[in-house]
């Protein structure tokens, strides 16, 4: 399983979940062209630093709910864009294992959270299955 973030879904997240930066953001639009550009590089650079946490937050999220399928996880490396022939960054790249009596039910569970994860700018990828070659 493979989650990738569509570009700007995590920086509008960023910013509307924290209240300053919201208020910074709205706050740009007021603002004289010249020092809009300068406060609006200044919130980009605050987004910025806060990305790699709000990805391995949304990884989290999305793991906590695999378990109840999977009788093993492991995590794969997160792969570089050139790597995945995609134009979104990857968040999650899970290695999991699941009996097959459970794989009906993780296909429908996985086909219900794409639609939620889509909404948030999440697109999520699976593959297989696969021998379980990873986890020998």
């Amino acid at each position: 399983m493979k989650v990738f973030a569509k570009p700007g879904a995590v920086e509008k997240e960023i910013i509307n979940n924290d209240p300053l930066l919201r208020s910074r953001s709205k706050e740009l639009v007021s603002l004289p062209v010249g020092l809009a550009y300068f406060k609006e590089k200044e919130l980009e650079e605050e987004v910025e630093k806060r990305k790699s946490s709000e990805f391995q937050r949304w990884a989290e999220e999305i793991l906590n709910t695999l378990p109840y399928f999977a009788e093993e996880v492991k995590l794969g490396k997160i792969l570089d864009k050139e790597l995945t022939a995609r134009s979104e960054p990857m968040i999650l790249n899970a290695i999991l294992l699941i009996s097959k009596t459970k794989l009906s039910r993780f296909y429908s569970e996985v086909e219900r959270c794409k639609k939620d994860l889509r909404k948030r700018g999440l697109i999520v990828t699976i593959s297989g299955p696969w021998p379980p070659y990873s986890f020998i």
